[in-house]
């Protein structure tokens, strides 16, 4: 059986500025059959980027949950990715008429990833990072797509999309864990120079396998605004989704 644990904590920048937190995460449990979580960032500079965050973490999850089989069929990765991109842009362009603001006031990065069975998909765009814990080893599935600066990233609705469009099938074998974090949680977590986790991340992956959802993210809360919101002042979002020890399946 999988679990999943959540968390997004408002930065210090976003607080200063009377802003929402823009980073938003979703969970879709559809037992017995699939498991789908997802997180998104939302652009600093765009207007509604929160709303967008949420319309895209939610629409993901249904679309993976919906076409898992036929995706993981799929060999041509390129038509299964357009197919994921025009079901997002759809729904931003109605949330975008309903908001009366432009497509381009909803941007956000996008996380995701769905097990079913033995396999998984996953899902990137933008910055932010996925990582995978195979057979006890903790190890970065997909890093942050940044431009020149470290600063800039693609978004859901930039013109050139789908050519950063990250997609992930496989066995899933000897996984146990997923872990998926914003940039700002990254600040934190993620070594840019090695390209590897911290420490920190796989003592949390443990605690998340033992210890009951809600417990985790209590404590997950309580660590991001002690220690990670004072390391950056960016919105920080994580999702750990776990196997739980013993699980035969």
């Amino acid at each position: 059986m999988w679990k999943a644990a959540q968390v997004t904590v408002q930065g210090r920048g976003h607080k200063i500025a009377d802003k929402p937190c823009q980073d938003k995460t979703y969970i879709l449990d559809s037992p017995p059959d699939c498991f789908v979580v997802s997180l998104a960032d939302g652009a600093g500079s765009a207007e509604y980027s929160e709303l967008g965050a949420q319309c895209v973490t939610q629409k993901i999850c249904r679309v993976l949950n919906e076409n898992f089989t036929r995706y993981f069929a799929t060999e041509e990765s390129g038509s299964v990715a357009e197919e994921i991109l025009s079901f997002l842009v759809e729904d931003l362009k109605n949330l975008a008429a309903e908001t009366d603001c432009e497509i381009r006031a909803l941007a956000s990065t996008l996380l995701a990833v769905a097990v079913k069975g033995k396999q998984f998909i996953g899902v990137h765009i933008g910055d932010g990072v996925i990582g995978v814990l195979d057979e006890n080893f903790l190890a970065v599935m997909s890093h942050p797509d940044n431009g020149e600066f470290i600063n800039e990233t693609i978004f859901v609705t930039s013109s050139n999309a789908i050519s950063h469009l990250r997609l992930y099938k496989g066995e899933l074998e000897e996984i146990s864990a997923f872990v998926l974090m914003s940039d700002g949680t990254a600040e934190g977590m993620y070594q840019r120079d090695t390209q590897n986790f911290m420490p920190i991340v796989e003592k949390l992956i443990r605690a998340a396998k033992l210890l009951p959802p809600h417990e985790v993210e209590a404590e997950l809360k309580a660590n991001f605004q002690e220690t990670l919101c004072k390391v950056t002042a960016d919105d920080c979002s994580l999702i750990l989704l776990v196997k739980e020890p013993y699980d035969s399946e």
